[in-house]
């Protein structure tokens, strides 16, 4: 499991805005995946033309990994954006719950 700093300090933010007292259990669940560079700028671009400019760093640290799979709970931006799916088809983008209920 891996996650770029940018989308990792996006939790740390989110958890600091609505449940501070889980920014320990973030920092303690850091030890089970691998926190990555951000990805390339040019890469960043180039994702939004299949991505919101919100998402496009997410996307473009999945593919700048070659990960297998992106988790997300955002159904609209990932896991149902067909563009995506055209443009990168080696990338799973599933939900979590959608990816336990198929290989468990």
């Amino acid at each position: 499991l891996l996650t770029s700093k940018y989308a990792y300090r996006g939790a740390e933010n989110a958890l600091q805005k609505k449940y501070p007292s889980e920014l320990l259990t973030l920092f303690q669940l850091s030890a089970y995946f691998e926190i990555t560079p951000n990805p390339q700028e040019k890469l960043v671009r180039e994702m939004i033309n299949i991505i919101n400019v919100k998402d496009a760093s997410i996307l473009a640290s999945a593919i700048q990994e070659k990960c297998d799979a992106l988790f997300s709970l955002d159904r609209k931006h990932f896991t149902e954006n067909k563009e995506i799916k055209r443009t990168y088809p080696e990338l799973l983008a599933i939900t979590p719950g959608d990816f336990i209920q198929k290989h468990f």
